[in-house]
């Protein structure tokens, strides 16, 4: 359970698995990190991807792999 302290985080991404987050834009991405949602997510392990659309229309890192999916 999430106490809402950070360092008591205890899942992480397996080291298998590549998890990329990118917001939709700066003021999602300011929102998140306000909450704390942002560092919950990158202490556990995410990559960080510019905030934007480009993963979401077949641009830059992040994407499928063949045999992926």
């Amino acid at each position: 359970m999430y106490s809402g302290d950070v360092s008591t985080i205890k899942y992480h991404v397996h080291p298998s698995v590549q998890f990329y987050i990118a917001a939709a834009s700066s003021v999602v991405q300011a929102e998140s990190e306000a909450r704390g949602d942002w560092d919950v997510l990158v202490r556990a392990g995410a990559k960080v991807l510019p905030a934007g659309c480009g993963p979401c229309i077949g641009l830059g890192v992040g994407l499928l792999e063949e045999g992926e999916g």
